[in-house]
C-alpha cells in the first residue's frame, strides 16, 4: 500500500535584490528629510567611509550566514544616501555653471510640458552651452508666451535666480537648480522633440476643432489629450478630473505615466491567448510602448514608467515570479542612480508600487478563484484580479496625494481599466493614422466616442452616495510607517 505524499507549495518571498533595491530609496528619501541639503562635502567622505566599513564586515563575517539581508540592506541605504548627496552637490555645480551665463545666449530645451500658475506659464527646462552643447543644468523657466511646449528649442538670454534656504530641499528634490527668466528670444531651431512637439500638437488641434463642432465634449476631449499625448492642462480644470479623483481613478489618468503599468499589463492578458509565440506577443506589446513614448517625447516620467511597464510584459510572458520582484529591484536602483530625483516622483512611486503588487497578489488572488471557463478566466477573472492587485499597493499613496479614500474605488478600477486600455490603442491608432486624412479623423471620433462613455460612467458612479470621503494622510508619516513596516519585516527574516 502506497502512501500519498502532498508536497505544500511554499510561499514566495521577496527576494534579496529587491530588498536592496527598497533599502536604497529608503536611503535616498531618509538622507534627504532627514538631513536635507548638505553643506560641505563633510558628509560624503563620512558615507564613504560607513559604506566600506559595512562592505567589509559583509565580506568577511557575513558571506557566509543564512540571512545577510540585513547587512545588505544597510549598505544599499547607505548607498541610496550618497546617492542623493551626490546629487545635491551636482546642483550646487549647476549654480556655478549658470552664473556664469548671467545674460548670456544659451540653448534651451523644454522638457516637460507647460504648467500654468496665477500669473505666469512655466515649465523644466535643460539649458545647453550654445558653442559646446555641454548641459549647464535644469531650471523652472517662466514663460510669458504658448507659442513653446514640451521639447522646444529656441536660443536666449537668461537671467537666474535661486531658491530661498527654505524651499531649496524641494526644488533640489525635483532636479531644479534654479529659476530663469528669458531677456531676448533670439532665434528659434529645430529638434526632433520639436518635430515631435509640433505633431502633438496638431493632434490637440485636432480634437480640440471636433470639441467645437460639437462631436465630443470638451471632459472627452481633454482625457483623450491627457492618455494619449500627456497633455493634461485642460483635464485638471474641468470636472472629470474631480470625478476621477472621487472614484480613485486620479492614478490612471492623471498621473503622467502612472497609467503605462496597468494598461499594458491588461494589454498582457489579452494578448496572451493569441496563438502566437510568446517571444511574437512580447516584442509587439514592447513595441506598442516604445510607439507611446515616441509619441509624448520621451519625458522623464513616462521613461521611468515604461521601465516599470516593460518588467510588467515581460513577468506576464511567462518568467518566474522571483525572477521578475529582481529585476524590480535592479530597476529601481538603476534609475534612482541616474536620476536621483525619480525617488520623489508620485508617478514613479505608483509605478513600481502598481508593478510590486501585481507580481505579488495577483498570484493569491487568481487562487481564490475557482473558474472552469479559461475564455472567462482570461477576459475578467484575470484582467480584475490584475487591477485589485495593483490597487492593494498604491491606494495608501493616493489617498495621501489626492486627500481621498474612494469607497467604491475596487468597482471603478475594474470597470475602468478595460475602457482606458481601449481607449489608449484607439488613440495611438488615431494618432498614427491622422495625416492619412479621413481614417485618421474616422478613429479619432472613435476614441472620442470611447472617452464619452468613459466620462459619462465617471459623473454616474460619482454621483453615488458617499463615493469617497475627504482624508488627509500628511506625506511623512505615511513614509515612516512605510519603512518601519520594511524595518519589522527585515527583522521577522531574521
Amino acid at each position: 500500500m502506497s502512501s500519498t505524499v502532498v508536497h505544500k507549495a511554499k510561499r514566495p518571498s521577496i527576494p534579496l535584490v529587491l530588498w536592496c533595491g527598497i533599502s536604497f530609496w529608503s536611503g535616498c528619501c531618509l538622507f534627504s528629510y532627514g538631513f536635507g541639503v548638505p553643506k560641505d562635502y563633510l558628509i560624503i567622505g563620512v558615507l564613504v567611509f560607513l559604506i566600506a566599513v559595512v562592505s567589509i564586515i559583509l565580506l568577511v563575517f557575513v558571506r557566509n550566514t543564512q540571512n545577510p539581508v540585513v547587512v545588505y540592506c544597510l549598505l544599499f541605504g547607505l548607498l541610496g544616501g550618497f546617492v542623493w548627496n551626490v546629487e545635491c552637490f551636482s546642483i550646487d555645480n549647476q549654480h556655478a555653471l549658470l552664473d556664469s551665463k548671467q545674460n548670456e545666449k544659451v540653448l534651451i530645451r523644454i522638457e516637460e510640458d507647460i504648467n500654468q500658475g496665477l500669473y505666469s506659464s512655466y515649465a523644466l527646462a535643460q539649458i545647453f552651452d550654445i558653442k559646446t552643447r555641454e548641459s549647464l543644468g535644469f531650471v523652472s523657466l517662466n514663460l510669458n508666451e504658448d507659442s513653446y511646449g514640451f521639447g522646444s528649442e529656441f536660443q536666449s538670454a537668461l537671467t537666474y535666480s535661486w531658491p530661498r534656504e527654505e524651499v531649496k530641499l524641494r526644488y533640489y528634490q525635483q532636479g531644479i537648480a534654479g529659476f530663469a527668466t528669458l531677456t531676448e528670444i533670439d532665434l528659434a531651431s529645430s529638434s526632433p522633440l520639436g518635430f515631435l512637439a509640433s505633431t502633438r500638437s496638431n493632434y490637440a488641434n485636432e480634437i480640440d476643432d471636433l470639441v467645437n463642432q460639437g462631436s465630443a465634449s470638451s471632459e472627452a476631449g481633454a482625457l483623450l489629450q491627457g492618455l494619449i499625448v500627456g497633455d493634461r492642462t485642460q483635464l485638471f480644470s474641468l470636472g472629470i478630473y474631480q470625478e476621477v479623483k472621487v472614484l480613485g481613478l486620479a492614478h490612471i489618468v492623471a498621473v503622467s505615466g502612472a497609467h503605462l503599468v496597468i494598461v499594458m499589463s491588461f494589454l498582457s492578458l489579452i494578448i496572451r491567448n493569441v496563438p502566437l509565440s510568446s517571444r511574437i506577443k512580447i516584442g509587439i506589446q514592447l513595441a506598442i510602448l516604445g510607439l507611446y513614448l515616441c509619441i509624448v517625447g520621451f519625458p522623464i516620467s513616462c521613461v521611468r514608467a515604461a521601465c516599470m511597464s516593460a518588467l510588467n510584459i515581460i513577468s506576464v510572458g511567462g518568467i518566474r515570479r522571483s525572477h521578475a520582484l529582481s529585476a524590480l529591484g535592479v530597476v529601481v536602483i538603476a534609475i534612482i542612480t541616474f536620476i536621483p530625483t525619480s525617488a520623489f516622483s508620485l508617478s514613479f512611486l505608483l509605478s513600481v508600487c502598481s508593478t510590486l503588487g501585481i507580481l505579488l497578489f495577483m498570484p493569491l488572488l487568481l487562487s481564490w478563484i475557482s473558474c472552469s471557463s479559461s475564455f472567462f478566466k482570461s477576459l475578467v477573472v484575470e484582467p480584475c484580479a490584475m487591477t485589485l492587485a495593483a490597487l492593494l499597493t498604491t491606494l495608501p499613496f493616493t489617498i495621501s496625494a489626492f486627500s481621498l479614500i474612494s469607497l467604491i474605488t475596487p468597482v471603478s478600477n475594474v470597470l475602468a481599466t478595460p475602457f482606458v486600455t481601449f481607449l489608449c490603442i484607439v488613440g495611438l491608432l488615431s494618432f498614427i493614422f491622422l495625416p492619412c486624412g479621413f481614417l485618421g479623423v474616422l478613429l479619432l471620433k472613435f476614441a472620442l466616442l470611447v472617452s464619452e462613455l468613459f466620462c459619462i460612467g465617471c459623473s454616474f458612479l460619482s454621483a453615488v452616495p458617499f463615493a469617497s470621503v475627504p482624508l488627509f494622510i500628511p506625506e511623512l508619516p505615511l513614509f515612516t510607517v512605510f519603512f518601519l513596516d520594511q524595518v519589522i519585516q527585515l527583522l521577522c527574516l531574521m
